[in-house]
């Protein structure tokens, strides 16, 4: 049914980008805590990289719509939303 959709490909890259930013946090948080927040100044290529990737799929014709109604405000990584299982897209 989802498929053939062409936003399918777009949100598959932000929560594959979106996890594999959180899985980063967790590994440096394993060494300081403190690193466990996307916010810490240690962390601003991760934080720079959520902000690009973020902005890059907004502009999305396929997927501006989208990003702005659900993920506009998915602006932070915290540790209450890392990823407990991998999820793994057809």
């Amino acid at each position: 049914m989802f498929i053939d959709r062409v936003e399918r490909p777009l949100i598959k890259k932000y929560i594959e980008t979106r996890d594999m930013i959180s899985v980063e946090l967790e590994r440096r948080s394993e060494s300081d805590p403190k690193l466990a927040q996307l916010s810490n100044d240690k962390n601003s290529d991760l934080k720079a990289l959520w902000f690009q990737t973020r902005l890059s799929l907004a502009r999305e014709n396929d997927f501006s719509t989208m990003f702005h109604y659900y993920f506009e405000n998915d602006d932070s990584i915290s540790r209450t939303s890392w990823p407990k299982t991998k999820v793994t897209f057809l």
